[in-house]
């Protein structure tokens, strides 16, 4: 479906809310897709840890992966990244190196 999702350019809007892709795999999947289609102007991945045990769980992970697909997006107008607990990381998004203000 991804790879289906890449080249589709009528795809305006795709809700994949409630599904197990809270990992940060999915997340890099999604990321390539959002990468490679410049038409998806919104995207719902709200609610993705149902179905995951959650130890499997990877909110950070998911969300890097989502940013930087939404960083190379250009078109995306609507993300829907509510309820998936983005902040429960096991070690920090960025080093002290890293961090700019």
């Amino acid at each position: 479906m991804a790879g289906a999702i890449k080249t589709n350019g009528a795809l305006t809007k795709l809700n994949m809310a409630a599904n197990a892709l809270l990992t940060k795999q999915a997340g890099k999947v999604l990321a390539d897709m959002l990468k490679a289609n410049s038409g998806l102007k919104e995207l719902d991945v709200s609610n993705s840890g149902q179905g995951l045990r959650r130890s499997d769980k990877d909110g950070p992970g998911f969300a890097q992966e989502i940013a930087a697909g939404v960083s190379a997006n250009g078109a995306l107008t609507v993300l829907d990244i509510s309820n998936n607990n983005l902040a429960q990381a096991k070690e920090p998004l960025y080093s002290d190196g890293d961090h700019k203000e």
